[in-house]
């Protein structure tokens, strides 16, 4: 039990997928862990001889065949095998009735939608992707999605509304924010639109548009911030104690996690257009020094302070889980908390640091109030 219980919280899709192999040695027919394996493996041929053991035990979860039609799509094989799960694993939700609740049948219906489209794509079939699109378009969210819908757009020549759909990619977090801008780049000049800077200002005035759509509201927050220290990659040391006087941001992210990847340039732009305050990236466990430099140098982030955060971290600063984000005023209390990704790092966080200015007199009476200890 133990060693499933450690193999179940290793983050680590690789480190994982070994310490489950060890546990399946020793217990062959243990469900739980062969699912978590199917989740961790990256060889094909390991994930159909789990999914046949799982499929035989519980021939009707309709999330069986929609996660090998996933692993098919993700080694871009047997697409049309992988078609066949989608449409079984449909047709097994609609059976399920009120099993499971409406929303979740929504999220994965959609989910479904665009592999579909994902594996028309791929076999040559933009329209048919279009189709199948086209029907979800409106509740889209996730960058891949309009990544997605760009390719189709692209494929079936309607090169113009490509750009748009590329363009909605790009302004939203991914961690394959560098393929997105890439398409966008790359159809922009062929189609001869206009120069680097056009597009740049087309970017921004997205940005900007969806930031005021947002409507987005800084919640202001007056819990004193524990003591830390932090030494960065780069041998720089960041005490608690020796900051008052400044405001510090504090991103906590590490190297496995998809959504704070994108967060990473941001805040270095941010923190060179604010020289006054410290911004400062902190690696939670398990991340280890060569995730951390490939990082460092895939993003270009030379001037970024990075550190390696602890596991007593989580406790101090409450933390469920990354990314997570705080902005700790010159008195030492935290101000401001993003839990989770922050759509567009510059603009909230500009937005954050007006309000905290703006709170103005209360900042004092803040600072006067009794210690909590510690962040809640």
């Amino acid at each position: 039990v133990e060693t499933l219980s450690r193999a179940v919280h290793e983050p680590r899709k690789d480190k994982r997928a070994v310490m489950l192999r060890e546990f399946l040695r020793n217990h062959p027919g243990n469900i739980r862990a062969n699912e978590l394996l199917f989740g961790a493996s990256e060889d094909i041929a390991e994930q159909e001889k789990i999914y046949a053991l799982l499929k035989s035990t519980q021939p009707s979860d309709p999330f069986l065949p929609f996660n090998m039609a996933g692993a098919y799509i993700h080694a871009n094989t047997k697409l049309d095998k992988a078609l066949a799960l989608i449409d079984e694993s449909e047709q097994l939700l609609a059976s399920a009735g009120s099993r499971y609740p409406a929303e979740t049948v929504s999220q994965v219906n959609k989910f479904m939608a665009t592999m579909r489209a994902d594996i028309l794509i791929r076999q040559g079939k933009p329209d048919a992707a279009l189709a199948v699109l086209q029907k979800y378009k409106s509740s889209f969210r996730a960058a891949h999605s309009y990544y997605l819908l760009g390719e189709a757009l692209e494929a079936a020549g309607k090169k113009r509304e490509a750009v748009d759909a590329y363009l909605e990619a790009v302004v939203r977090p991914s961690p394959d924010d560098a393929k997105h801008t890439a398409a966008l780049e790359r159809l922009w000049f062929n189609e001869k639109l206009g120069t680097r800077e056009d597009l740049q200002k087309k970017i921004e005035r997205k940005l900007a548009e969806d930031f005021k759509d947002a409507n987005y509201v800084p919640k202001l927050t007056a819990r004193p911030a524990p003591d830390f220290e932090f030494v960065t990659v780069k041998g720089e040391r960041l005490k608690s104690s020796d900051l008052h006087g400044k405001k510090v941001v504090v991103n906590f992210w590490s190297p496995w996690c998809g959504p704070c990847l994108p967060e990473l340039a941001p805040l270095q732009e941010f923190q060179a257009h604010h020289p006054e305050l410290v911004v400062v990236a902190v690696a939670m466990p398990p991340a280890e020094d060569r995730d951390i430099a490939k990082i460092v140098k895939e993003r270009q982030l030379s001037t970024l302070r990075i550190a390696k955060g602890n596991a007593e971290l989580w406790d101090k600063f409450g933390l469920a889980g990354v990314p997570n984000t705080v902005i700790i005023d010159e008195s030492g209390y935290v101000r401001i908390r993003h839990e989770g990704s922050i759509p567009d790092v510059p603009r909230y966080l500009e937005a954050d640091l007006k309000a905290i200015a703006a709170s103005g007199a209360k900042d004092a009476q803040l600072s006067a109030r009794p210690s909590g200890g510690g962040i809640q």
